[in-house]
């Protein structure tokens, strides 16, 4: 498909990538001097690319549906030409809030932000203490370890597969999924819980959806993601972490810990603040460094210019929690399902689900338990649905005395 090709060579994450000798350089100058670095050129004309969209456009009608999201897919593609265009400067970070949202940015209801929840977290879980009562729970395990156990699950998952996991020292994050692997970085240390966080996240989300989106007849397009549907990808991994019960305090912590970050940035923290930020966080030096060097890649050092994919994680939970949840009420359980069938955002799901009943998509293969048997999902939102009718400052004010 002509969508496929076009967006081929754009590889985001590796276009901002900053390497390990900055790093180093950074850390071995006591920490006081902003890194310094250049981006290289982009290994793809952008010009080429850019008329390959425009030229897809032009032939598609928008009053379609299905031609709607492949127009609105090259939409997205063109504005990210231009934020790759643009690393190093503030309009990197104009394109990269049109393309993932920002902190500030309201949930529907127009109550609350993505830093409302990140700082309901942050002070939920202050002082908080792993307890560390089992083996699940002490990161003893190395990457080759980790690499052994996590390749174990994945068999278990996709039998006929063969996903690969990869060690690797090129990422900021603990790990990242493509198509047909896992990596994982090579100088963490993980928990077994983690590793269960992993398959579920990376394996059951990513690694599926993009398999269920290669298997489709003619919407190929439906395995490679673009920025707006990584905002309902990531939120769908953190719920599949949740609905698994691998996911922890730890872990939501960090989630909240990169919104708040990136909103210090927009208010002008450079690159050793946000250093700083971590290290308050008991982070060792070298994760402080890879977890503002996730804000600021692409951007600008010395602060005001985030990239903001990390929004993604919590606006695309509630997201995903919102939709399961009104999807549950209305008793349509198939649109859950239809959730996994490529990399899609929630609004593009009915289209999908509906192309499906005259044969054009295919029921998504691979998915996890708690979507082949929803009984669950049903049960609990439903309850939650009558739960949301209750006063929660009333049941507080009724237990507050027991409590204390």
């Amino acid at each position: 498909m002509a969508l496929v090709k076009a967006q081929k060579p754009i590889r985001i994450l590796s276009s901002i990538h900053i390497p390990d000798r900055v790093k180093k350089r950074f850390l071995s100058r006591r920490k006081k001097r902003l890194p310094k670095y250049e981006y290289p050129p982009l290994r793809w004309n952008t010009d080429q690319r850019r008329t390959m969209f425009l030229e897809i456009q032009s032939k598609l009608d928008s009053s379609i549906p299905v031609e709607k999201l492949i127009w609105n897919a090259c939409e997205e593609y063109l504005l990210t030409i231009k934020m790759l265009e643009s690393r190093g400067t503030a309009d990197f970070y104009r394109y990269s809030k049109e393309l993932y949202g920002y902190p500030g940015q309201q949930f529907v209801g127009g109550k609350v932000s993505i830093y409302d929840l990140a700082m309901h977290i942050n002070d939920a879980f202050k002082g908080f203490t792993p307890p560390y009562d089992s083996e699940k729970d002490v990161p003893k395990l190395n990457a080759l370890a980790a690499r052994t156990l996590l390749s174990d699950e994945l068999r278990e998952l996709f039998p006929k597969r063969k996903i690969k996991v990869i060690i690797s020292n090129r990422l900021t994050a603990d790990a990242a999924a493509g198509a047909d692997y896992i990596k994982l970085k090579k100088s963490a240390t993980y928990t077994h819980r983690q590793i269960e966080q992993l398959v579920r996240h990376e394996g059951e989300v990513h690694i599926a959806t993009t398999l269920n989106g290669a298997l489709q007849p003619t919407l190929k397009f439906l395995s490679k993601g673009t920025p707006r549907t990584t905002i309902y990808q990531e939120g769908l991994a953190v719920f599949a972490e949740f609905m698994s019960q691998q996911i922890d305090p730890i872990r939501v912590k960090k989630l909240a810990y990169r919104t708040i970050a990136i909103k210090m940035c927009e208010d002008g923290a450079d690159f050793i603040d946000l250093f700083n930020y971590y290290l308050k966080h008991n982070f060792l030096e070298s994760d402080a460094f890879d977890a503002a060097a996730r804000c600021i890649r692409g951007g600008l050092m010395q602060g005001g210019a985030p990239f903001t994919k990390d929004v993604s994680y919590l606006d695309g939970f509630v997201k995903i929690h919102h939709f399961v949840h009104v999807a549950m009420k209305k008793n349509r359980p198939e649109l859950v399902r239809f959730l996994f069938a490529g990399k899609l955002t929630a609004e593009s799901v009915p289209i999908i689900y509906d192309l499906s009943l005259n044969n054009l998509v295919r029921e998504p293969k691979y998915l996890p338990d708690w979507v082949k048997d929803t009984r669950y999902l049903v049960t609990f939102f439903n309850f939650s649905a009558f739960m949301d009718l209750i006063s929660l400052a009333e049941v507080e004010e009724h237990y507050e005395h027991l409590m204390n």
